[in-house]
């Protein structure tokens, strides 16, 4: 009898199941697993991955299951129906999730590229570790067809080497900005001038590279701070302490309430502001050359930026007013016909005693009245004045002769023209 009982509870179950009793979806649940995979398929056809050779088979698959799938249902199959939508859908998914973990990986290695461009793996070598660490578990996932999880490492990997980037980047430029400091410190030779300074701007530089090294990424950035700060604090105090005996070898003109450089800008002075010498005759104390009106305005910006100018002044050229009144010796003027004397010889450089070069060292013919040097001959000197489009140069200079070495004679020319007998005197004026 218990047999009997057990066999027919058996065929009971058996007849259910293949009726589609117990777990029966309804026929409205069915149809939104229709839509839903009819619109992922969908999705996978507009962004045409329908045709990637490597999704072609799951494709297929996908398609395959929907028609099915259909045909069941309109049959009112809705058991049949939902395993064949089940097996499509997974199909989509596998699709859809491979796809997107594809475009992350796509991302990813952009982000690498420029990791890479801006040597991330040197400047910021512990962030770019564990973005290799995410890219390399993540490629271990995607292998085992475990997409999302791929998709989740990939976006990890991505970010660090975007902050890898942006690390490096950072630290790149803040050394590109810290050697163009030091570079500046070192044309005006601060480690002779400003030397506790300039020590101490290379400290903080070695300081920064030691805590990157480190991967003390923040504190490295703020040691290239302070070595740049520190190394135009060097390089200011070198420029002042270079040309200290430039700015207090200026005279007095009380008349034309301004100061006169005693002696002509040399050419070490010329480098010690603008780092480069211009002169086609080469010497640290004979007067710079081959300089324009522009040039030399340029020296003055650059002396005046640097705040090197007395309280209330500021550095220019001499209007020719002031020039000439100061060649002609101001108020101590004996009325001679070159700046200090009647004799040029005494006073100037000229074609006739010069060998054809600028000669020597600027002040070492006799002084003017006030004390001023080479105001004839030796270079031209440009004036601030405009003369129309052009701008005046008087003094005469080592290539011309006596009358072109007067007090009284002028000439003009371009503000960018320059030659090897054209320089300039600085003047200290008042302030507007």
């Amino acid at each position: 009898m218990k047999k009997t009982l057990v066999l027919l509870g058996l065929a009971l179950a058996v007849t259910l199941g293949f009726c589609g009793c117990g777990n029966e979806k309804s026929e409205e649940e069915i149809y939104e697993q229709l839509v839903r995979v009819e619109e992922k398929a969908k999705k996978i056809e507009d962004a045409r991955l329908s045709i990637d050779q490597g999704f072609q088979e799951k494709w297929d698959l996908l398609k395959r299951k929907q028609a099915i799938a259909n045909r069941a249902f309109s049959q009112s199959d809705y058991n049949a129906t939902s395993k064949f939508l089940q097996e499509a859908e997974a199909a989509a998914d596998w699709i859809m999730n491979c796809a997107e973990a594809d475009e992350q990986y796509s991302v990813l290695q952009s982000r690498k590229r420029e990791s890479n461009g801006t040597y991330a793996p040197k400047y910021a070598s512990t962030i770019y570790a564990e973005a290799e660490k995410y890219e390399q578990q993540g490629q271990e996932a995607y292998e085992k067809s475990e997409f999302e999880e791929a998709t989740r490492l990939y976006v990890l990997a991505a970010n660090e080497y975007k902050k890898a980037t942006s690390t490096a980047s950072a630290f790149r430029a803040a050394v590109r900005v810290t050697n163009a400091a030091k570079e500046k410190a070192d044309m005006v030779n601060a480690s002779r001038w400003a030397s506790a300074i300039h020590q101490e701007a290379l400290s903080c530089l070695q300081r920064a590279v030691s805590a990157n090294a480190q991967e003390k990424y923040d504190e490295a950035l703020q040691s290239l701070d302070a070595a740049e700060g520190t190394f135009e604090k060097a390089e200011k105090e070198a420029l002042r302490n270079a040309l200290s005996h430039l700015i207090k070898s200026f005279i007095k003109i009380e008349e034309k309430d301004c100061y006169i450089g005693k002696y002509e800008v040399t050419q070490a002075q010329w480098k010690a502001v603008m780092g480069n010498n211009p002169a086609y005759f080469k010497g640290a104390d004979r007067p710079v050359e081959m300089v324009s009106w522009n040039d030399a305005m340029e020296f003055c910006k650059r002396l005046n930026d640097a705040g090197l100018a007395p309280a209330g002044y500021k550095f220019s050229l001499p209007t020719e007013a002031q020039w000439e009144f100061a060649a002609r010796g101001g108020n101590k003027s004996k009325g001679y016909e070159y700046s200090g004397s009647n004799d040029i010889n005494e006073v100037a450089w000229h074609d006739g005693n010069s060998d054809n070069i600028t000669h020597h060292d600027v002040g070492t013919k006799k002084p003017n009245e006030l004390g001023l040097y080479d105001m004839s001959g030796n270079v031209m000197e440009w004036c601030l004045d405009t003369d129309g489009s052009y701008r005046v140069l008087r003094g005469g200079s080592w290539n011309l002769n006596a009358i072109s070495c007067l007090v009284a004679f002028r000439c003009r020319n371009d503000p960018d023209y320059r030659r090897d007998f054209s320089g300039f005197r600085l003047a200290l004026v008042p302030v507007q």
